[in-house]
């Protein structure tokens, strides 16, 4: 049974305790819960307990339990997050093991004392968690002791039975400072486990966000890529579009141009016939002027002139 697991304050000594803020709380895979460091318990069994963190997997644990004065070690398996063993006057030392040796809890030192106290030679049945959670102790102001007609058996008897009031008050006493300690694991325990629900929701925002930013960004994407197809089509639609104009460009300036040719050759043609027009207009004139000089130099010497000559003259000019 518990007796003690800190030793009792001394008188004019005071500790004060603070918390770092900026700290970063470690919390273990496995936290050992009962026996505490140094505590100290009378013979018999001893419930051990312990918990495992939420995101470990749970599955078969070892109970290592070791006295330290003989060295012998005690080992038992169990699934759960108990163990009990019947423990004889000494030290010891225990921590827990994994199946397979990955998790590992460090270890506590706690001691099994035999007590002589108690007037018939047995050690009293004191429960810390009784006395923590109800600080409710015997009343010992009716105690008497049987006068066995022995004073100094009696004066014995009365040390004892004073011993084990102050042993029992001290017992109240560091109950009353293991409930205030357990309340503040508690307290700093559920923090831990609010703090782990925080950063749980924030991942999961985080995790959410990243999510949608994806999403986003994909559909962005088929969205980028199929204006580009469209683009692409439309491009080559226009491209092919103006390849056919130009195309049929071409074809209207090749036809033009062989209808410009066409003029050409027929400006070219028509220039040459009035070349040879004009050519035979001043023949003519020519023979027009050396027939007129003819007619002047028959005038000159008169004869008689036929009218052969100018039958020619005036078919000449008619023709002209």
């Amino acid at each position: 049974m518990p007796m003690s697991d800190a030793s009792p304050s001394n008188d004019g000594f005071a500790v004060s305790l603070h918390k770092d803020k900026n700290a970063k709380i470690e919390i273990r895979p496995v936290q050992l819960i009962k026996p505490a460091q140094n505590s100290q318990f009378t013979p018999g069994v001893l419930d051990f307990n312990w918990a495992l963190r939420s995101d470990v997997k749970r599955g078969k644990m070892t109970c290592v339990l070791e006295n330290l004065d003989t060295k012998k070690v005690l080992t038992k398996d169990t699934r759960g997050d108990e163990m009990t063993f019947d423990l004889k006057p000494g030290n010891y030392r225990w921590r827990v093991v994994s199946g397979d040796s990955k998790i590992k809890s460090g270890w506590r030192t706690f001691e099994v004392i035999q007590s002589d106290f108690d007037i018939s030679g047995r050690a009293p049945a004191m429960n810390i968690e009784n006395l923590a959670s109800k600080r409710d102790a015997p009343d010992l102001s009716h105690f008497e002791v049987p006068d066995n007609g022995d004073d100094g058996s009696k004066v014995d008897d009365d040390k004892k039975l004073k011993e084990y009031k102050h042993k029992k008050e001290m017992a109240e006493q560091e109950a009353g400072d293991l409930e205030k300690r357990v309340k503040l694991a508690e307290l700093d325990a559920r923090k831990a486990l609010q703090l782990a629900k925080d950063e749980q929701a924030r991942l999961k925002a985080v995790r959410l966000e990243r999510a949608r930013d994806e999403r986003l960004a994909k559909e962005r994407w088929a969205k980028l890529d199929a204006d580009r197809k469209v683009k692409v089509k439309r491009d080559k639609l226009v491209r092919e579009k103006k390849l056919k104009e130009l195309h049929i460009a071409q074809l209207k300036v090749k036809e033009m141009n062989e209808k410009l040719q066409i003029k050409i050759w027929e400006a070219k043609k028509a220039k040459t016939d009035t070349d040879r027009a004009t050519a035979e207009l001043a023949a003519k004139i020519d023979a027009i002027k050396k027939s007129s000089v003819a007619a002047m130099s028959n005038s000159e010497n008169p004869r008689v002139p036929t009218s052969q000559p100018e039958d020619d003259f005036t078919s000449n000019v008619q023709e002209e």
